[in-house]
């Protein structure tokens, strides 16, 4: 189950990636798409596995308030450095992947924005503003690429 989550969370994070890149924007069509399409999968695993999935599901959802808290913490202490669109994704990230995925992800995506917000700055594209939601693929393809091939060895 966890390589089709992984799977159709990289679709969605195409979509958010390719509109954020162009339009500075990622429509919370796509995310309220992803948030149902994820709750239907809730549902499967726990008509499958019962309590477990269900308490599983429960502690990722407050954990995922908290990343929610957290996010609108630091946009305001930006002065809006950091898009709602962002924040939501990642929450939305962190109900398809395992905590260790998504964390390593979130690092990856951090340090890829920084390298390309280097590059702007010496190209004297200062002021610009960054869209994070293709970063955010980047960085989730490649945490679930070394989550695969090394079977989960690097991240866990």
């Amino acid at each position: 189950m966890e390589s089709y989550l992984q799977g159709i969370l990289l679709i969605i994070l195409l979509f958010c990636g390719i509109r954020d890149w162009k339009e500075h924007i990622i429509p919370n069509a796509y995310l309220i798409r992803g948030f149902s399409f994820r709750i239907l999968l809730f549902i499967h695993e726990v008509s499958t596995s019962g309590a477990d999935a269900l308490k599983s599901f429960g502690w990722k959802f407050l954990f995922c308030l908290a990343i929610g808290g957290i996010g609108i913490l630091v946009r305001k202490m930006t002065k809006n450095g950091v898009g709602m669109g962002d924040i939501k994704l990642s929450m939305l990230m962190f109900l398809y992947l395992e905590a260790e995925v998504w964390l390593a992800a979130l690092i990856i995506s951090f340090i890829l924005g920084l390298l390309w917000g280097m590059v702007l700055l010496i190209r004297g594209g200062s002021g610009r503003r960054i869209p994070f939601a293709p970063f955010l693929l980047m960085g989730t393809m490649t945490a679930v690429f070394f989550t695969c091939a090394a079977g989960g060895f690097l991240l866990k």
